[in-house]
């Protein structure tokens, strides 16, 4: 009995010390974990101290920048006050005007720069579409690398594991044998508990506090340095922008001053020139009065004018260009007449009140005025009391800031065109179909006619009126042309005349091979005022001179050889070119444009037989072309009377009123043309507007104007008093206009219009 007694208390003894020690290793098993878990606890500490860092630099860079921003804004405020104080209101007022230029060239500025800024935003663009591609890339890199760490890091995971788990079982061995007695199955339990329980509640708290407290500095320290960064920042632009304000003032008192003396200096110089001008001009008229009344006395009061004999024929140059001032003979059966001047007598009497008057141009200026008369048919002789009410009535518009272009009454037409403020042509119509755009564009044909045979100098700078008067008479015969009628329309469509010879490849290159080995570039072949063919050269000229020059061709009287100073209305206002004609056969004239060389006297009869010798059948054959202008293999339908087929681009093209050959039945030649050129008019002004890239004005008749762009129609067609019909079809730079015979069917009249287009395509 007292054995089994002493195991059973030896047995709770051993429990008792069991369960002790037990809880002792325990006990100090979880501190460890616990002090583990301090220690991740400071770790946050460590990351609170990073962030605060972190946050105060990043709140001072942004609030420096902020105030930096906001600082510079006041002190230029400042400064500009500080400026505007010192200076005065006349120089406020000055600067107001200043800014309002420089506003409207920093606005043109801004459009072009706009342009480049949108070809640098393509370009841009262009890069970050790329940047993004190399981006994905790049992410694509990043994720799978991430993916291989990720990986990386699951294997070393279980690397860890399974050294933890060999290290359980050792230890799990090494407590097996004390599990066995049944004491320390208990201790070994109890303390693995607690050590799992320690570890999970130490890193969740340390974590939790250390990010609560991590934020909470960030965001107070970042505030604190936005703060003085924003202070600093806005002490430092104050003081930047006061400096950069200070000196804007003085820059722009700088500016003021240097254009204040320059234009003193300009000043001074007008002032200078003037003086000179006046002298010069009292000592010529004090040489020139004993010559004039001498030449006066000589010739009867006007210039002798050259008669040129029958082989050859020249002219000379001005008189401010070395020369003796002679001008050409008027075209052959042309008479000239004398300007009429309301005090000169043998003026004309007035017509009776309610008569209606001709066609007319004439040059108005302040002082003397000017008319140009049309020889044929005869008209009576415009009214003073009408001519001095319609420059009246333009000048006093024009004192007042208020432009006249064009009036209408029920019969006639009126039209005013000022060119260079010096030279003011004012143009009456009483013809049916007149319409505004005809006339102005014929003003600037009579412009370019004075421009073109006495230079812009003499038009523009008029020292002597009787001198001026005397020079423009040499412009009457070219002036007489454009008011007549005539079987050409370019002074209308302000293109070039043609015809076109089924042998033009031929004429082309032997016309280009004599330009080359005389030496001029441009040339061409004028048949009855048109133009047969043309160098590169040629077709390049301007509007005015291209144009002018075959009708001045078609003008002068029959000559073998010409040698005729000219100026170049668009190209060559002020210097003389010379211009050089040959005559092939009658009718059929060869045109040089060229500058002192080559000498009349080197086309000799050899020269020309070597090149167009050849060529004479088909040089004969443009002259039988005329009047219709087109080649004989191309038929037209029966029902057209007369066609216009333009090209804008080229500046070309062909009329003619007579396509299937001589007149037959049907109106008249000239009544034909009368009713093509005012259908053109009414469809240029109405329907067609003039694009930019044909050089053609905009026209200004009275209405409503061109359609816009985007609602021009393609083809219009109208019908006239007397039955016949009208047809205008556009297509790109195209312009065809047809007259057809009242018989044709109006159905039917586009599917003509195209197939005539068809075929003139080829020609233009």
């Amino acid at each position: 009995m007292g054995r089994k007694e002493g195991r059973k208390e030896g047995r709770k003894e051993g429990r008792k010390e069991g369960r002790k020690e037990g809880r002792k290793e325990g006990r100090k098993e979880g501190r460890k974990e616990g002090r583990k878990g301090e220690g991740r606890k400071g770790k946050g500490k460590e990351g609170k101290e990073r962030g605060r860092k972190e946050g105060r630099k990043e709140g001072r860079k942004e609030g420096r920048k902020e105030g930096r921003k906001e600082g510079r804004k006041e002190g230029r405020k400042e400064g500009r006050k500080e400026g505007r104080e010192k200076e005065g209101k006349k120089e406020r007022k000055e600067r107001k005007e200043r800014r309002r230029k420089k506003e409207k060239e920093r606005k043109k500025e801004r459009k072009k720069e706009r342009k480049k800024e949108r070809k640098k935003e393509r370009k841009k663009e262009r890069k970050k579409e790329r940047k993004k591609e190399e981006g994905r890339k790049e992410r694509e890199g990043k994720i799978e690398r991430k993916k291989e760490r990720k990986k990386e890091r699951k294997k070393e995971r279980k690397k860890e594991r399974k050294k933890e788990r060999k290290k359980e079982r050792k230890k799990e061995k090494r407590k097996g044998r004390k599990e066995r007695e049944g004491k320390i199955e208990r201790k070994g339990r109890k303390g693995t508990e607690g050590r799992k329980e320690g570890r999970k509640e130490g890193r969740k708290e340390g974590r939790k506090e250390g990010r609560k407290e991590g934020r909470k500095e960030k965001e107070r320290i970042g505030k604190e340095g936005r703060k003085e960064g924003r202070k600093e920042g806005r002490k430092e632009g104050r003081k930047e922008g006061r400096k950069e304000g200070r000196k804007e003032g003085r820059e722009e008192r700088e500016r003021e001053r240097r254009k204040k003396r320059k234009e003193k200096k300009r000043k001074e110089k007008k002032r200078k020139e003037k003086k000179r001008k006046e002298k010069k001009r009292k000592e010529k008229k004090r040489k020139k009065r004993a010559g004039s009344r001498a030449f006066r006395e000589g010739s009867g009061g006007g210039p002798s004018w050259p008669t040129f004999p029958a082989c050859s024929a020249t002219a000379r140059w001005p008189r401010r260009h070395g020369g003796q001032g002679e001008g050409p003979a008027l075209p052959h059966g042309h008479q000239r007449r004398p300007s009429l001047l309301p005090d000169q007598p043998g003026r004309p009497p007035l017509p009776p009140a309610g008569e209606g008057t001709g066609r007319g141009a004439r040059p108005a200026r302040r002082g003397p005025q000017f008319t140009c008369h049309i020889p044929f048919p005869p008209t009576p002789q415009l009214p003073f009391s009408v001519i001095g009410s319609l420059n009246g009535v333009h000048m006093f518009g024009r004192n007042l800031d208020v432009g006249l272009a064009s009036a209408r009454t029920e019969d006639s037409v009126v039209v005013w065109k000022t060119f260079h403020d010096s030279i003011t042509l004012i143009v009456l119509s009483s013809e049916e179909g007149a319409s505004a755009l005809s006339l102005e564009r014929l003003l600037e044909l009579v412009f370019g006619a004075m421009v073109l045979l006495i230079g812009l100098e003499e038009l523009t700078d008029i020292r002597n009126v009787e001198r001026l008067k005397k020079e423009l008479r040499a412009c009457h015969g070219l002036i007489d042309s454009l008011l007549c009628e005539s079987e050409r329309v370019g002074d209308l469509t302000q293109c070039v005349d043609c015809i076109v010879s089924p042998d033009g490849p031929l004429l082309q290159e032997a016309l280009s091979g004599f330009a080359e080995s005389v030496g001029a570039a441009f040339a061409c072949l004028v048949a009855g005022g048109r133009v047969a063919a043309g160098t590169p050269g040629w077709w390049r000229l301007a509007a005015p001179e291209s144009i002018l020059l075959p009708w001045l061709l078609g003008t002068l009287p029959p000559h073998s050889a010409r040698d005729y100073p000219v100026y170049l209305p668009h190209g060559s206002p002020t210097v003389p070119h010379r211009l050089l004609t040959l005559m092939l056969l009658p009718g059929l004239e060869l045109g040089l444009l060229c500058g002192p060389g080559p000498a009349l006297a080197q086309f000799t009869p050899q020269l020309l037989d070597r090149w167009w010798q050849p060529l004479l059948e088909p040089l004969r054959a443009c002259l039988l072309l005329l009047p219709r202008g087109l080649p004989p293999s191309l038929t037209l339908a029966p029902a057209i009377l007369g066609l216009l087929f333009v090209h804008l681009e080229q500046r070309r093209c062909l009329f003619t009123v007579q396509p299937g050959g001589p007149a037959g039945e049907g109106p008249a030649p000239s009544q034909r043309r009368k009713l093509l050129r005012w259908w053109f008019s009414f469809v240029t002004a109405e329907h067609f507007a003039a694009e930019p890239s044909d050089g053609c004005p905009a026209p200004s008749e009275a209405g409503s104007g061109p359609t816009p762009a985007l609602a021009q129609p393609r083809g219009c067609y109208a019908v006239s008093q007397g039955g016949h019909k009208l047809f205008a079809l556009r297509a790109g730079p195209r312009r065809l206009l047809l007259l057809l015979a009242g018989s044709a069917p109006t159905h039917g009249l586009r599917a003509l219009a195209a197939r005539t287009l068809q075929a003139l395509t080829p020609l233009l």
